[in-house]
């Protein structure tokens, strides 16, 4: 992923100053006391990434295991409603099957009967690239475990506030989906890459779903030493989108100024909210973005030290950091959609 970079827009670095103000606001109504049921440690962050951290290229039993694991342990937790997208496409190595995994958690409509489709996504990629012994710790069974221990905690704190209070003034439904074909057979190409994001934007570009995301927030290479993220706007983005996506960004980082002991803005351990990163690395964001999402994009610059090596496997896991991202990113999910 390191060579597929487009370059970042300087004038969004000058516009990223004045919304630091943002996270003052951000801050004043974060309550870093709130339901602490919605968080993870970092052994249970090992826990659920130890069943995923497996060769799981497609096409073999290891990638049908580890679906078939996704799909079983999201079908049990309280709320969320489980389906495949299932499809064919031709690859280098032949024509194979994908499975995209969508867990789907309405919000606002049991109680108060609303038809708003208003939605944010949570994303990542559970395939393993074709390489010898390779299982993809970072890349991504951590990342997918984060959306695991969501879907563990969510439904159940979304159950009981319904019970207590009316609806947040968040979005409707919460998403989680899991995205089949990311990495390349060969070598990385438009059309040998992002099998399951392609398909799944231009299908939800097609059938209007596209159009009720609120953001989505993608989650890759999670479970290195020291990570920094960056804001990486896509070159074709316009105003409205950009605005989002800093205004997410930001509230990412003043989550972490919120729970994280030691965060000293405006330049956190993990999030930098006065740069702008070296550019939009090509991942499963990138079909959303093409057509209009917002989109933030969790990936360290620089990549982890094991990324695309066989040592890029549990062992290499810094999970006290590991879970602190996890945890802001859960904690923010919560303010998001109401909680």
């Amino acid at each position: 992923k390191l060579n597929r970079l487009h370059p970042p827009a300087f004038a969004v670095e000058q516009a990223m100053a004045p919304l630091i103000l943002l996270l003052l606001t951000f801050l004043a109504t974060t309550d870093a006391r709130n339901d602490r049921a919605i968080s993870v440690s970092p052994a249970r962050l090992a826990e659920l990434s130890e069943p995923l951290a497996v060769i799981r290229q497609v096409g073999t039993s290891g990638h049908r295991r580890v679906r078939n694991h996704l799909v079983e342990f999201l079908s049990r937790q309280p709320g969320w409603q489980v389906e495949l997208d299932t499809f064919h496409a031709e690859t280098p190595i032949g024509r194979q099957r994908f499975d995209n995994i969508i867990a789907t958690l309405r919000l606002n409509d049991a109680q108060s009967g609303s038809s708003g489709q208003r939605r944010l996504v949570l994303a990542a990629h559970y395939d393993s690239k074709l390489l010898p012994g390779f299982v993809g710790a970072t890349d991504s069974a951590v990342p997918c475990a984060v959306l695991l221990r969501a879907a563990e905690t969510i439904g159940r704190a979304v159950a009981r506030a319904s019970r207590l209070s009316p609806p947040g003034p968040g979005v409707d439904i919460l998403q989680l989906v899991f995205f089949d074909g990311e990495e390349a057979f060969k070598e990385w190409t438009r059309t040998d890459s992002l099998y399951g994001s392609r398909h799944l934007a231009q299908k939800w570009a097609q059938d209007g779903t596209a159009q009720q995301i609120e953001a989505l927030v993608l989650l890759d290479l999670i479970g290195g030493r020291n990570p920094k993220f960056y804001y990486n706007p896509h070159p074709s983005s316009d105003e409205r989108v950009i605005d989002t996506e800093m205004r997410m960004f930001i509230q990412l980082g003043a989550t972490e100024a919120a729970i994280i002991p030691g965060s000293d803005e405006p330049d956190f351990d993990y999030f930098q909210l006065m740069k702008i990163g070296s550019g939009t690395v090509q991942d499963d964001q990138l079909p959303f973005q093409e057509i209009g999402v917002p989109t933030v994009h969790l990936i360290p610059q620089p990549f982890p030290a094991v990324w695309h090596t066989p040592a890029d496997t549990l062992d290499a896991i810094e999970w006290d950091q590991a879970a602190d991202v996890a945890n802001i990113v859960l904690f923010w999910t919560a303010q998001t959609i109401g909680l």
